[in-house]
């Protein structure tokens, strides 16, 4: 969402580079996986229904963020903000629920 700051700056980013299309689609892509990913603590025995209810309620808002809007700036500092929030908030559960 600061594409000109760092255009200005003489950084390359996905957008200015190859589009704002190619960026979006690496986003979901990276979400997509990501979510699915958050389960894997579940999967292995290391978490409970606990973490799972907030991974499975967290993954589908920031999916739903992510994958959802047009790609303007306002999008993509919705979806930056949201991935800040995200992690955190998981990890943090994931650290309260842990068994091992």
């Amino acid at each position: 969402y600061r594409q000109r700051d760092y255009e200005n700056a003489g950084l390359k980013t996905l957008p200015s580079s190859r589009g704002v299309a190619a960026a979006r689609r690496e986003i979901a892509i990276y979400l997509v996986v990501q979510v699915a990913v958050s389960f894997a603590p579940v999967l292995l025995g290391v978490t409970g229904i606990p973490y799972l209810a907030t991974a499975a309620v967290l993954g589908a808002l920031v999916l739903a963020q992510g994958l959802t809007g047009d790609g303007s700036t306002k999008w993509a500092r919705n979806v930056f903000l949201a991935s800040i929030v995200y992690l955190p908030l998981l990890f943090a559960v994931m650290v309260l629920d842990g068994r091992a």
